[in-house]
């Protein structure tokens, strides 16, 4: 059974997006880096692990292990407790690491939560870190201090500030923090200033700074170029469906690709969605915008590879041509599916008529079953059929 499309109904316009539009969502928040050279009066932050904190305790004055006694410190990991001075002024402070078995085995996310924990002063890391850790220590100090600021009033705050140990790669941590609040500030902005052409726009944009080649379908380029079921899936929005093609580095260089799904928003079609479905769905396009960050980064790190990035992006919407639940994307092959967005992603970047689908209504995810895989494809090996099935 095939969808059937009325040839006199036109495609709404779609809202025009100027390139200048975009400038203020390339960057909607510059993270900010809250660190600072030693201004002389840092206060110290110790890192402690719960097998650890004995051996702490004991090395400290009679009246921090009284104080972090009374106030039960037992190092549990994201606890952060003060320790005070002899005049009541904030001293130091400590950071519980839990049942870490050493702090070599810091992660950044032991630090995010310590710009909106401590109070705000300066802060020096009064215990060693090993390179790897500290680098760690800063990304997570750093993907802590994040703000979405875009909608709102400008305000300035004082904030906690940390000096930077010595043994960290500062200059990756500042990388990977900007590519981080890049693809925190794709994945927050609401779906209606962040639709498939909003999202290519950032795509050229990245090119554009790092050099790189962009191309982009757009509307029935899409059939034209065999992508059928990325144009399905966006066909009833008046925001036409894109398939973005970002590619960087030496041709020579080994190939990486990265995909990432660019579901801007996602009503269900005509398999409409309760509005608690639709809630989060503004993030439906957040492996678009990770692909994007780690693209970023990787351009920014020089890295010694031959990248592309393809990212279906799409509004799924109700309008004068929604995909219907049964149709057909290819010659005699019935493709069933409880909605649109149920279809495998990475059906749409290559026409593939040996694929079948079916969709699991209990868990609203998909299951691809193979017949007849060409043996000369290269990914022949992976495309052998999930569980046994008969050909109808």
């Amino acid at each position: 059974m095939r969808s059937r499309q009325d040839p006199t109904r036109q495609r709404a316009p779609e809202p025009e997006t100027h390139k200048g539009d975009f400038a203020k969502l390339r960057r909607v928040t510059q993270p900010e880096m809250l660190l600072t050279s030693d201004p002389g009066d840092a206060r110290p932050l110790w890192l402690v692990t719960e097998s650890e904190l004995p051996r702490w305790l004991s090395e400290q004055p009679v009246e921090t292990a009284t104080w972090a006694r009374a106030n039960g410190f037992q190092a549990e990991r994201h606890r952060v407790l003060t320790l005070p001075a002899a005049n009541g002024q904030i001293a130091a402070a400590v950071l519980g690491l839990g049942a870490l078995r050493t702090v070599a085995d810091l992660k950044l996310w032991h630090a995010a939560g310590l710009p909106d924990r401590l109070p705000a002063l300066a802060y020096r890391l009064a215990t060693p870190l090993p390179a790897q850790a500290a680098t760690h220590f800063v990304v997570g100090w750093l993907t802590g201090s994040y703000r979405m600021s875009r909608y709102r009033t400008q305000t300035v705050t004082a904030r906690p500030a940390l000096v930077p140990p010595p043994e960290a790669d500062l200059a990756y941590a500042q990388i990977a923090a900007d590519a981080n609040a890049f693809a925190r500030d794709l994945i927050n902005t609401p779906a209606n200033d962040m639709g498939p052409a909003e999202l290519a726009a950032a795509a050229s944009d990245l090119a554009a700074r790092h050099g790189a080649r962009c191309e982009i379908l757009v509307g029935d380029e899409l059939k034209a170029r065999d992508y059928p079921l990325i144009h399905a899936v966006g066909a009833a929005s008046p925001r036409e469906p894109r398939l973005i093609d970002l590619r960087w580095g030496d041709r020579q260089a080994p190939r990486v690709t990265l995909v990432g799904k660019g579901v801007c928003f996602d009503t269900g079609g005509l398999d409409l969605k309760p509005s608690a479905g639709m809630l989060l769905m503004k993030k439906d396009m957040g492996g678009a915008a990770c692909v994007l960050a780690l693209a970023e980064m990787l351009m920014r790190l020089g890295a010694p590879i031959q990248l592309r990035v393809l990212i279906p992006a799409v509004e799924n919407s109700m309008g004068v041509a929604p995909i219907v639940p049964v149709m057909s994307f290819v010659p005699a092959k019935a493709c069933p599916s409880k909605s649109a967005t149920q279809m495998p992603r990475a059906a749409s970047f290559l026409p593939m008529p040996w694929l079948k689908l079916t969709a699991s209504a209990r868990t609203c995810s998909s299951t691809w079953r193979h017949s007849r895989v060409p043996r000369e494809w290269p990914w022949g090996p992976s495309c052998r059929p999930l569980t046994p099935r008969t050909r109808p």
